[in-house]
Parts: structure tokens; sequence; C-alpha cells
């Protein structure tokens, strides 16, 4: 990776909304943290934005740094600070299964 690549973390269920993001990149210089929309089992069953900002964008040549300075490399990213969306621009995808898989509650 070169200094100016993105890098995006995120669990595999979480995808940041590209129309919110794409146009934060060309001024990306610090992290930015995102709260996804929660949805539950299916599309139907939204449960609100995420608590937690669970979405990070840096681009790779600030997180070399803060993973250098920070304990010789053991630093996490979620250590990795920066500004975090007012709004929420992702998604956040849990269960999604088919409806004889789903437990029962």
């Amino acid at each position: 990776l070169r200094a100016n690549d993105v890098v995006i973390f995120s669990d595999v269920d979480e995808v940041p909304d590209v129309t919110i993001v794409k146009p934060l990149l060309q001024s990306l210089t610090s992290c930015i943290r995102i709260r996804p929309h929660w949805f539950n089992f299916s599309m139907d069953n939204y449960l609100g934005t995420w608590v937690l900002p669970s979405i990070w964008l840096t681009r790779f040549g600030q997180l070399e740094t803060h993973m250098q300075a920070a304990h010789g490399g053991k630093a996490s990213i979620r250590d990795l600070w920066g500004r975090e969306l007012s709004q929420p621009a992702g998604w956040h995808l849990s269960f999604f299964m088919s409806p004889a898989r789903r437990p029962a509650f």
C-alpha cells in the first residue's frame, strides 16, 4: 500500500454508504468514524443508528504512523481517533439469513 491509499476498517456485515463517503475522500486527511444504520435479520427490521462508530476510513500513511507510534505497532484501529460523521453513513446488517435458519426468540 502507498501512503495516500484509503483504508476502510469494518466488520464484514458493515457497509459504508458510498454516496456519502466518496465525496469525503478527496479531502481525507485524518480518520473518519461512521455510525451505520442497524438492521437485524432483514431490511424490514430496522433498529436505529448503531450506538458507536464501527466503520473507520483513513489513509494508509496515517494508519502506519499511528501503528508505529503506539507501543511498537501494537495499537488498535479503535484507538485511531478522528472526526465522527454527524449522520449515519452505512449499514450494519446483522444475522441476515434465510427465514428457515433464523432463531426463534
